[in-house]
C-alpha cells in the first residue's frame, strides 16, 4: 500500500488565531490544506484535508509566526512548532526544547490501494520504552504499546481482548504529552505493532483533526 503525502507548502494565510497552509500532494500535485492553531498555550491543533475548501475560523491563543527558505516557525509561551515546507513535516517542541511530536513524512498521507485513496494516516516517531495509556475502557492491559487499537464500540462482556464498550480516541504518553483525534469515526492506532520505531493513527476520511497537548 502506497501513500499520497504532502509534497510541499506553496502559500499560507493567517486568519484570527490560526494559520492555514495551501499544499500540493501526490505525484499529480493535487491541492491539500493544513491548519494550525493553539487552543491553549501548550496545545497544538492540526487539521488536514484534501482540496482547497477553507477551514472554519477557530479561536485560540495568539502566536508568533516566522519563516525562512525551508521552514515555518510558530511559537507560543509554552510550545514551538516547526513546519518543514518540502516535504511537509510537523515537529512540536516544548519551550525547554524537548521534542513532543515528530511526524514522519514518508509514512504519512492518504493511503492508496488499487488506485483508490482511502484512509488518512499520520505517523510519528516513538521513543524507546514509550508507553501509551487511555483510549477509553480497556480490558487488555493499561499500556497499549505494541498493539493495534481500534476506536469502535462492540459487545465486550467478560472480554479480555481489544473490544470495548467505551472508545475514546485520546491517549496519554509516558513521554508526558497527550494526543486527541477529534472524530467519531473508527480511528485505528498502530502503537508499535507494525514498527517499533514509530506509531500512527488513521481515519477513513479525507480530513483529519487532532490536537497534541504538550
Amino acid at each position: 500500500m502506497n501513500s499520497i503525502g504532502i509534497n510541499q507548502i506553496i502559500a499560507h494565510a493567517v486568519s484570527h488565531d490560526a494559520v492555514s497552509f495551501t499544499c500540493l500532494a501526490g505525484a499529480d500535485n493535487r491541492q491539500a490544506s493544513v491548519q494550525i492553531s493553539f487552543p491553549f498555550p501548550d496545545a497544538v491543533r492540526v487539521r488536514i484535508r484534501r482540496g482547497n475548501n477553507p477551514f472554519v475560523d477557530v479561536r485560540g491563543k495568539s502566536f508568533e509566526l516566522k519563516q525562512d527558505a525551508t521552514s515555518y516557525y510558530l511559537k507560543t509561551a509554552s510550545v514551538s512548532v516547526l513546519i518543514r515546507k518540502q516535504p511537509w513535516q510537523l515537529t512540536i517542541l516544548r519551550s525547554s526544547g524537548d521534542t513532543v511530536f515528530s511526524q514522519i513524512s514518508a509514512h504519512s498521507g492518504w493511503m492508496q490501494s488499487a488506485g483508490e485513496s482511502g484512509n488518512l494516516r499520520i505517523t510519528a516517531a516513538m521513543q524507546e520504552k514509550e508507553g501509551f495509556f487511555g483510549f477509553g475502557e480497556k480490558f487488555n492491559g493499561l499500556n497499549q504499546r505494541g498493539k493495534k487499537v481500534v476506536m469502535e464500540i462492540s459487545d465486550a462482556y467478560v472480554a479480555k481482548d481489544a473490544r470495548t464498550y467505551k472508545a475514546i480516541p485520546f491517549f496519554i504518553s509516558s513521554a508526558r504529552y497527550g494526543l486527541l483525534v477529534n472524530s467519531a469515526l473508527p480511528i485505528v492506532f498502530h502503537l508499535g505493532d507494525e514498527n517499533d520505531a514509530f506509531y500512527s493513527f488513521e481515519i477513513p476520511n479525507n480530513e483529519l483533526d487532532f490536537t497534541v497537548f504538550a
